[in-house]
């Protein structure tokens, strides 16, 4: 691994925030998966990083706000970049306009308060399917749920980064 203080490919990335980190891992490692975490973010919100030809974002990433800020990443087969794309990579922190890093939140959760061990930090505005705790969802049916409001997230915004949880399948759950 090495950083730089100055891009070493040449081209810069579309909203890099300014400092350079290259890795690289030997094709003959065991490792079934790396995490790069990268908290020297100069104000940057994710992390882009150099395919040879253009600049892409790193997925999947998480933003970790605190202080200081971090963006973590864990590559592995299925990541962008993947565990044999590590070969003198370089990434850099960027920030994409209109991208609000918020905390997680739990802000559905159709199982009742006893499967859930009683711990409610369910966003107390939720209302909906929601409000039906431990009503199971039918196959095929699907779940409109307003983000936009909650949680810190504006009422304005187009999109929303989630992570979906099925327990207790019956069927395949995609």
């Amino acid at each position: 691994m090495a950083t730089y203080s100055s891009n070493p490919v040449k081209t810069p990335p579309p909203h890099s925030s300014g400092s350079y980190l290259d890795l690289r891992l030997s094709a003959d490692s065991s490792f079934s998966s790396v995490v790069v975490k990268d908290c020297n973010l100069a104000g940057g919100t994710a992390l882009d990083w150099w395919n040879g030809a253009s600049w892409a974002l790193v997925t999947p990433e998480s933003y970790i706000p605190g202080s200081p800020p971090c963006v973590e990443a864990t590559l592995g087969s299925t990541s962008s970049p993947s565990l044999t794309e590590l070969d003198g990579t370089v990434f850099s922190p960027v920030t994409y306009q209109g991208y609000e890093p918020v905390s997680p939140l739990r802000i559905c959760d159709t199982r009742s308060l006893t499967e859930v061990g009683g711990v409610g930090d369910v966003a107390p505005s939720v209302s909906g399917p929601c409000a039906n705790k431990g009503v199971p969802l039918s196959s095929g049916s699907p779940l409109s749920i307003q983000v936009g409001g909650l949680g810190g997230v504006p009422s304005s915004a187009s999109a929303v980064v989630l992570n979906v949880t099925a327990t207790d399948t019956q069927l395949l759950v995609i």
